[in-house]
């Protein structure tokens, strides 16, 4: 015996969702892009090092570290957005 009536599933799309959505949207896209610079960034420190430049090794690293720290925020957010 049902105590409470089924009711049909319908779509969410009160305001909150929609701005949830979009919030999501935008970082998704600020990951990307961060993980583009990542990559820019590895690739520029294989050449430094390849070449011999232990100045821009060293300058890229930091870039590197700080961009990858950039990146775990930008996850730490999108996930708690989305959960």
């Amino acid at each position: 015996k049902m105590l409470l009536a089924q009711r049909p599933m319908a779509r969410d799309n009160n305001h909150q969702t929609r701005k949830r959505e979009q919030a999501a949207a935008q970082l998704e896209q600020r990951i990307r892009e961060q993980e583009t610079a990542i990559q820019r960034l590895s690739e520029t420190l294989q050449q430094s090092g390849a070449a011999g430049d232990f100045d821009q090794v060293r300058e890229t690293g930091w870039q590197l570290a700080h961009a990858q720290a950039e990146l775990d925020k930008l996850m730490d957010e999108w996930e708690k957005l989305v959960v």
